[in-house]
């Protein structure tokens, strides 16, 4: 297992057709060691080869993982049960259960932006983010006018919080999943303070090895390496 990691992150690529099947099958086993290594190497896969992260989401809940927490959540699949929770752990369940077993697109879009509207912690904000990545995955669609305020008010650098990461992880499964969305999502990221998902985006440019591609990844490395250098300083980072 540790030799398809060091692969995955030597060359940004691997050959799925050969390994996920395998790696899928040990999504089954029951076998703690097995199962975990196999999780660490699909993790790796979904960072250093984004053009997959689709594949290996879908794999997961199909078979009743969920991908952000690594476990089994009870499956939910009623849209009214979100008036009958009572503590950040049920409601945090319920989001990602939901969103990654109900078959009614708009309901699922609903659940997220509800709790995103009423804002009552971070880690309840980073599951809905997370769960509108499921239905971008799932649905291969999404409100982009709907979700926009959010991604934005969520975006903003935070020393204490980190919905930012996950609001604009949001924008890269966006940016994969939805093509015609790419353009757009790519304006709003060269805005971002810390730049961590441009560059995970930059390999998904990369994978595509096509000509004109790699002119826009030359002008987007350039942009976001000068404007590192400005962050750095501002946040004070450590590269």
């Amino acid at each position: 297992m540790s030799g398809f990691r060091y692969l995955v992150r030597r060359f940004y690529n691997i050959k799925e057709n050969l390994i996920l099947p395998l790696l899928f099958e040990n999504l089954k086993s029951n076998n703690k060691r097995i199962y975990g290594e196999t999780v660490q190497v699909l993790g790796e896969i979904t960072h250093f080869v984004p053009r997959l992260k689709r594949k290996i989401y879908l794999a997961y809940f199909e078979n009743g993982i969920d991908f952000f927490t690594e476990t089994r959540l009870k499956k939910f699949t009623d849209k009214n049960l979100i008036y009958s929770l009572n503590n950040e752990e049920e409601k945090i369940e319920f989001i990602l259960s939901f969103c990654q077993n109900s078959l009614n697109y708009q309901e699922a879009l609903e659940v997220c932006l509800y709790f995103l509207k009423k804002n009552e912690n971070e880690e309840i904000n980073i599951a809905a983010f997370q769960g509108l990545s499921y239905i971008v995955f799932r649905f291969r669609k999404i409100d982009f006018k709907a979700v926009l305020p959010f991604i934005k008010r969520f975006s903003k650098y935070s020393i204490t919080g980190c919905e930012n990461i996950y609001a604009e992880s949001l924008l890269e499964d966006i940016a994969i999943v939805i093509p015609k969305l790419r353009k757009k999502v790519i304006s709003l990221l060269k805005k971002s303070p810390v730049f961590f998902l441009v560059l995970w985006f930059v390999n998904y440019i990369i994978a595509k090895n096509k000509p004109k591609d790699q002119i826009k990844l030359e002008k987007i490395l350039k942009l976001h390496l000068n404007n590192l250098k400005r962050k750095k300083l501002k946040y004070n980072f450590d590269f």
